[in-house]
């Protein structure tokens, strides 16, 4: 196992049980208590989890937002294989509706080479990226929320509900093993609600350590999509 597929698995542990020991998590992954410790040590460095007296916990628990900037470190050799494989269906003239997922993010520059695209969006790091490479952009505005750096509620929404796009591209917390698409947030939830509704044609990014995770709040099934675009 990879040092990052085993801190993923720790991650996965600690959101069903809220804390454990460095033992109990040693025996769950097959590995010393040594090599715990060390993954312990990194992922408190990246804000995941707290360590405390001979084990961790989540910091705020199972639904925890990992902050967008800690995020967009994660898996970005995946995030810019799906990029480059979702850039392909952009057509020069197209409107463009993205969300404000790290994931998204990493479309940025490919949509710089296209010519005439209207791009929407809610992500106000991907209005400023976009802006930077003179594409037009319209931003929903909103509630921002801290963690994900995303505008959401009723404005936002309501800005959407006015928007005609061609196609989507849109990421999520887990998508589970029979093919809900799912998230912790449920502003966020909403506001990809909105612009499945509002798009022609709906693609979600989603790198494969998101495969077979559940969260609170379901965003549609696959069933309701074009397709799903991973790194493999």
């Amino acid at each position: 196992m990879l040092d990052y597929e085993r801190q993923q698995r720790i991650l996965e542990l600690l959101r069903t049980e809220g804390s454990m020991t460095t033992a109990a998590l040693a025996a769950k992954l097959f590995v010393s208590e040594a090599t715990v410790r060390r993954d312990l040590s990194r992922l408190e460095g990246t804000g995941q989890l707290r360590r405390i007296h001979g084990g961790a916990m989540l910091l705020s628990g199972p639904e925890y937002e990992l902050p967008l900037s800690l995020r967009d470190r994660q898996s970005g050799e995946a995030k810019q294989n799906i990029a480059a494989k979702a850039a392909r269906l952009i057509s020069d003239g197209q409107t463009i509706m993205l969300d404000a997922s790290s994931t998204v993010l990493r479309l940025v520059p490919h949509l710089a080479q296209k010519s005439g695209l209207t791009v929407v969006t809610n992500g106000p790091k991907t209005t400023i990226e976009l802006a930077a490479r003179h594409v037009k952009t319209l931003s929903t505005g909103g509630i921002v929320l801290e963690n994900s750096v995303a505008f959401v509620g009723r404005q936002a929404e309501q800005f959407i509900a006015g928007i005609n796009a061609d196609i989507l591209f849109f990421s999520c917390r887990g998508l589970t093993g029979d093919g809900w698409v799912t998230d912790s947030s449920l502003e966020e939830a909403c506001i990809r609600r909105e612009m499945l509704r509002r798009a022609k044609h709906r693609w979600l990014l989603c790198d494969t350590n998101k495969l077979g995770a559940q969260y609170t709040y379901n965003i549609c099934h696959v069933d309701e999509l074009d397709g799903v675009i991973s790194e493999q």
